[in-house]
């Protein structure tokens, strides 16, 4: 506490703390009161417009009554020593009306802005870390949604926004600092929440982009910024500033000057290489002093695996052909690129691996090949492309690749290569280093040839290959319609040619990509889907790491993961007792990607996700609780949490049929699962997988996560039959907010029951 002996809360639920004790205020309206005159800073509110602001519908005909017995109520609570009655000190009568005279140092909203204000003078004088303890501090005091209770009256509105914008500052004060001081992935945490906070305030994305880049992960930094454009022009019909269009040029182009230095380019050696073979590919190292963290792609339908590794080169081969059986079929989990060096082995896709070789062989007897490679992200496709370019390598093949999203290419740094110039310079690499490098703020220079020029070249480049070559075109679900039709062409024309093309997307039945993998169906294209991984895989994959575990530990890594290989991967980069069990973290590269998929839905869908991520908590420990009491040891098999979906509608005063779109919506943003049969759920279900319900709860506020427990507790109390450790997990987690526990059924209150007497 401070110095003050009494002390007044409007960051969050108002309340008043005398010596360490919170004072009890008494029903809603009485708090509403009490923040209605705490907010007008000692001025005095008449009783005409104190009747107004409390009951704006209509005052009944006692609210002066009313108004004056809360008076009451209110200064025996905050001046109980006052000397006679009704001559209070603090809550005084004056001719205006009534005023609270509380000293600008006894409220929590002036020592925010006092330490905010403290916080910018230290960063102003280089100060980091003070200014870091100042601005936390200040963020400390937040118990909750500025003014609580009061928040939606029409008299608060004005103050909750001002003071809501003002915590917004801080929030990107205190990120500003974390990328100041080099905490990176911090910075890239806060950001990520401002911007589910505040989807339009353009200085939250800007730091995010900020933070991004500076760990090497600049597509991602990229992606963001044409998340917030498209936001804000659908939104408000705007775009964005000049100086958030700086910071987007200086992010293609590595500017200095707005960014620092620039992360230089290495050659790296493709892993399996033939004598002489090298491939050129440009990584980018984060600056002197930051860790360098394995990039990952938030955006929606990215595979964020394709980052564990380094951007596929295009490859120049040794003179003569590497003899075909370089090509060996895969034995035991492959390594991975790289390996040795800390890489994951790749486990579970020995069947597609094996496929994959066998057109390989196909390509390089002269017979051309297509493939196409879906799963979901992270479902580690672009992994097996690369696994599939290091054999092909190694077989004398000559590997080329383009790509939906933004391209990596040694001269130009970060750019939005277009797929057809992509392949250009890959098959004919001397055009690369005469490609003239456009002005700084503009796109990048369009191919000479223009555009159907490019493609007749690259058709021409292919049909008179003389050396086996391996073409991969990755995120597909992102390339422009007429690469689509460039790649029908090639289908048509590539039939007696060494040449294998093998295209990854995200989903085979996605609306953009269904014509032109029609066509390819049509013409004989192999289609592998890769599933998520089994617990034996998972097994398999801890055994080779020199990690064995028992098998409930491997299955419970399996659920927590869902049998996603770059979630699995992120979580084996923890140390083990922080995977599982009471200590368990959520990666922050798959916090950044469950936080980017939250982005995506809105407001009323997220309302609904954090109801259904407050109700499975309760209902998994609830569960734990029994597993315990029961004497089980381990983990328990909850395999995820199922919603209860009338609960869930009840709750938000809304009908199933009005729920499940949004729900819907929830799934297609893979945020929930729905399982169309289960042994639990013989006629299917929505569940909540483990690690996307710890990162919902972990963007709520502890007051925000009260209230939903508390909200979900009066719901299931009012429910026949209700479960009592479920019910009583809610109580719990409710804290204060918790309402009165009734062992059967809640009757119903009145409307208003909350109000005094007249």
């Amino acid at each position: 506490m401070h110095d003050q002996l009494t002390w007044y809360g409007l960051l969050g639920p108002v309340e008043v703390i005398r010596d360490g004790t919170s004072l009890a205020l008494g029903p809603r309206q009485r708090r509403v009161l009490l923040t209605r005159l705490l907010i007008e800073d000692g001025r005095p509110v008449s009783v005409g417009r104190l009747c107004r602001d409390l009951w704006p519908d209509a005052p009944p005909s006692g609210a002066v009554s009313s108004l004056r017995a809360h008076i009451s109520r209110l200064r025996s609570v905050l001046d109980p020593v006052r000397p006679g009655r009704g001559q209070s000190t603090v809550l005084v009568s004056e001719q205006g009306g009534y005023a609270l005279k509380v000293p600008r140092a006894a409220r929590d909203t002036a020592r925010f802005e006092e330490l905010v204000s403290q916080a910018r003078n230290l960063l102003g004088r280089g100060q980091l870390g003070p200014a870091r303890d100042a601005v936390d501090e200040a963020l400390g005091l937040w118990r909750g949604g500025a003014l609580g209770d009061a928040a939606e009256h029409a008299f608060a509105v004005q103050e909750a926004a001002r003071l809501n914008t003002a915590r917004q500052d801080a929030e990107e004060l205190r990120s500003t600092l974390l990328i100041r001081q080099g905490d990176l992935e911090g910075a890239i945490g806060a950001a990520e929440g401002l911007t589910l906070t505040a989807p339009l305030r353009e200085a939250s994305w800007a730091l995010l982009m900020q933070a991004l880049y500076g760990v090497g992960r600049s597509v991602e930094a990229l992606q963001a910024y044409e998340r917030f454009r498209t936001m804000l022009a659908e939104e408000l019909g705007l775009d964005p500033s000049p100086r958030m269009r700086e910071l987007h040029t200086a992010i293609l182009r590595h500017d200095t000057e707005i960014l620092g230095e620039p992360r230089p380019p290495r050659a790296t050696t493709v892993p399996g290489d033939a004598p002489g073979v090298r491939a050129s590919a440009t990584e980018h190292r984060p600056a002197p002093g930051l860790d360098a963290s394995p990039g990952l792609d938030a955006s929606p339908g990215h595979d964020p695996a394709a980052q564990h590794l380094p951007p596929s080169p295009d490859v120049t081969p040794s003179s003569g052909p590497a003899p075909l059986s370089g090509i060996a079929p895969p034995s035991g989990p492959a390594p991975s690129p790289g390996a040795g060096s800390g890489a994951v082995p790749l486990v579970g896709r020995s069947e597609e691996t094996g496929r994959l070789t066998a057109l390989l062989r196909a390509a390089a007897a002269g017979r051309a090949q297509w493939a196409v490679l879906a799963g979901e992200p992270g479902s580690g496709k672009t992994r097996l492309l690369e696994e599939l370019a290091g054999q092909a390598v190694a077989g004398g093949f000559t590997v080329v690749r383009a790509s939906g999203g933004q391209a990596l290419s040694e001269s130009d740094g970060v750019s939005l290569l277009h797929p057809t110039t992509q392949l250009l310079d890959a098959l004919r690499p001397q055009r690369a280093g005469a490609r003239s490098h456009p002005a700084r703020g503009d796109a990048p220079d369009e191919e000479p040839l223009g555009r159907e020029g490019a493609s007749a070249e690259v058709v021409r480049a292919l049909l008179h290959t003389e050396r086996p070559l391996l073409c991969l075109i990755d995120d597909l679900h992102w390339v422009p319609s007429d690469f689509h039709r460039l790649l029908s062409q090639l289908a048509t024309l590539l039939r007696e040619a060494p040449v294998a093309v093998v295209c990854a997307t995200r989903d085979a039945d996605d609306p953009a990509t269904s014509g032109l993998l029609a066509e390819l169906a049509r013409l004989g294209a192999t289609r592998l889907h890769l599933e998520p991984l089994s617990v034996t895989d998972v097994t398999e994959l801890l055994a080779a790491l020199g990690e064995p575990v028992p098998l409930k530990d491997a299955a419970a890594l399996h659920r927590r993961a869902e049998g996603n290989p770059f979630f699995l991967g992120e979580l084996l980069k923890l140390p083990a007792h922080q995977r599982l069990g009471p200590a368990a973290r959520v990666p922050a590269a798959v916090s950044s990607v469950l936080r980017a998929r939250l982005a995506e839905l809105d407001a009323p869908v997220r309302t609904t996700v954090a109801y259904a991520s407050a109700d499975a908590v309760a209902g998994a420990a609830a569960e734990a609780g029994a597993a315990a009491a029961a004497g089980t040891q381990g983990v328990v098999d909850t395999d995820g949490a199922w919603l209860d979906i009338g609960l869930l509608a009840d709750v938000q005063g809304t009908s199933a049929d009005l729920l499940l779109p949004q729900l819907d919506a929830a799934v297609t943003a893979r945020v929930l699962v729905w399982e169309a049969d289960s042994g639990e759920h013989c006629a299917g279900g929505y569940r909540f997988p483990e690690l996307a319900r710890e990162v919902v709860l972990s963007t709520l506020t502890p007051s925000a996560r009260q209230l939903l427990h508390a909200a979900l507790a009066r719901e299931l109390s009012g429910r026949p039959g209700a479960e009592p450790a479920r019910l009583a997990r809610h109580l719990r987690a409710a804290g204060p907010l918790a309402p009165a526990a009734v062992p059967e059924r809640v009757p119903e209150q009145p409307e208003h029951a909350d109000r005094p007497e007249p």
